[in-house]
């Protein structure tokens, strides 16, 4: 049977194209700001990152909640451009790590099925 990259690094590289992402729209500077647009701490994408987890699927729906409050209020349409375009790069991240999750609970179903 293929083995599986592990979903923690996968999570973790999803995390780097979404800081990276988002840095370039201008939405963020730096990861302390991407820690409090989570909902989190000002350490929180720093910390998972250094022990080798990816940012919790929870975190990246309040910043998509919170993006959507900054849209509501902005009125320079480049703005509100980038600001849909870092919505729509979140919920495509959203939606790979579930789909890492759902094969990496499939994927331990099937070995433990073999034992």
């Amino acid at each position: 049977m293929k083995k599986i990259f592990s979903k923690s690094i996968e999570s973790v590289l999803l995390d780097i194209q979404l800081y990276n992402e988002l840095k370039v729209l201008g939405i963020i500077e730096n990861k302390t700001q991407l820690s409090r647009l989570c909902g989190k701490n000002d350490s929180y994408v720093r910390c998972m990152r250094a022990k080798g987890y990816g940012l919790h699927i929870g975190s990246l729906v309040v910043l998509i909640f919170n993006l959507t409050k900054l849209k509501r209020v902005e009125t320079d349409t480049v703005r509100l451009f980038k600001l849909s375009e870092a919505q729509r790069t979140i919920q495509e991240i959203i939606n790979e790590k579930c789909y890492l999750k759902h094969n990496y609970i499939n994927y331990n179903q099937e070995e433990e099925s073999e034992k």
